[in-house]
């Protein structure tokens, strides 16, 4: 009859340690995996505008940058002015 209690006890112990073991996971995917996601998300997004605002500011202090690709490619950028035509009517 010993036996058989003990043998209960692992069993329930087992599943319990099944259960929680899922639950983990469940909460895992659920919670804590889209919210570090989010995190960094907005991480890049940031990181993207300070990118973007720096090559801005460069090109505004010097009137141009050059974005180097690779050793013999290049990408110069500068400020776009349009100039305005006047119509003859």
């Amino acid at each position: 009859m010993e036996k058989k209690w003990a043998r209960r006890d692992w069993t329930i112990g087992g599943l319990m340690l099944i259960i929680f073991i899922l639950l983990g996971f469940i909460s895992y995917s659920m919670i804590l995996k889209p919210k570090f996601n989010k995190y960094i998300l907005e991480k890049q997004i940031e990181a993207q505008r300070e990118v973007v605002q720096y090559i801005i500011g460069k090109i505004e202090a010097q009137g141009y940058i050059e974005l180097i690709k690779s050793e013999n490619n290049s990408v110069i950028l500068v400020p776009y002015s349009p100039q305005q035509t006047e119509s003859a009517t």
